[in-house]
């Protein structure tokens, strides 16, 4: 199967898009979403289900541990949430998290992905997700630091390594982050054709994203139908006008590797300092 995407989208047939799928095994969370549908799986008549429910490790509420003083306690105090993946707890405030044919623990004070090699119709995925409470009034940000120390995708393949989804299926609008074997990124959106259960898909490439090269990546949606998209405080997609007006539903944000066009050799991904900001 494949990356989700506009140009990906025309040759899905190779490339990848985020959602979750039950593989092997492990524990899967979330809805579907983040690629195309059955009709996209190309050459991969027997891809295993994109849905994403089933199996998911739902994250038991309780009180949130302090966060690092360094980074949530200065820099995220005023945010909705704020994650810095240290104390007691590392997934404390986050919904839930999957892990199929994947890890995810604290590494270095920040969130380690690393899922397996897998073989051709087995999707390896591993993410922690976050259900927003309060819904999209005016702007949604989101921002975290993110290192790519291992690329797994094989030539023209890659993967999906954040989400943001707004409404819910079959009228979800999704703004997805994308990365090819050879670096590449680009921001795809995922946006309901009205009158039907299609999905469109449009690419707004990010440049290369070095691996082994922590980068600041900050998106911010905009209710009146546009986004920008900065990466180490530099300004790369600036008023992009956005397929749909987004739903003002609450947004719910996929952070991990969420899906990798198999087969793949294994990924490992570093995220840390998750601010997200609703308003």
């Amino acid at each position: 199967m494949a990356l989700c995407s506009a140009s990906l989208g025309r040759r899905l047939d190779r490339l990848i898009p985020i959602m979750l799928l039950a593989g092997s095994m492990g524990a899967c969370t979330s809805l579907d979403g983040l690629t195309r549908e059955e009709e996209a799986h190309g050459t991969f008549p027997d891809a295993p289900s994109r849905a994403r429910d089933g199996g998911s490790t739902v994250l038991e509420a309780g009180p949130v541990v302090a966060a690092d003083p360094t980074f949530c306690s200065e820099q995220g105090k005023d945010s909705t949430f704020c994650s810095d993946f240290t104390g007691i707890d590392p997934f404390a405030g986050w919904t839930a998290k999957v892990e199929v044919q994947a890890t995810l623990r604290e590494n270095l004070g920040g969130l380690l992905v690393a899922t397996n090699a897998v073989p051709a119709g087995v999707v390896a995925r591993g993410y922690v997700r976050k259900d927003l409470e309060k819904p999209l009034a005016d702007e949604v940000g989101i921002a975290f630091d993110v290192t790519l120390d291992q690329i797994g995708a094989t030539p023209a393949n890659g993967g999906t390594l954040a989400v943001v989804q707004l409404g819910a299926p079959p009228n979800e609008y999704e703004l997805q982050l994308n990365v090819y074997a050879d670096g590449n990124a680009r921001i795809t959106e995922r946006a309901p054709v009205p009158g039907s259960t299609n999905k469109t898909y449009r690419d707004h490439p990010l440049g290369s994203f070095t691996s082994k090269t922590s980068k600041r990546f900050t998106l911010r949606l905009r209710a009146e139908a546009a986004f920008d998209v900065l990466v180490d405080g530099v300004a790369v997609l600036e008023d992009v006008k956005t397929a749909i007006e987004p739903p003002r539903t609450k947004p719910l944000l996929f952070l991990g590797v969420t899906y990798v066009d198999p087969p793949s050799a294994p990924w490992t991904v570093r995220y840390d300092d998750v601010v997200v900001t609703v308003r």
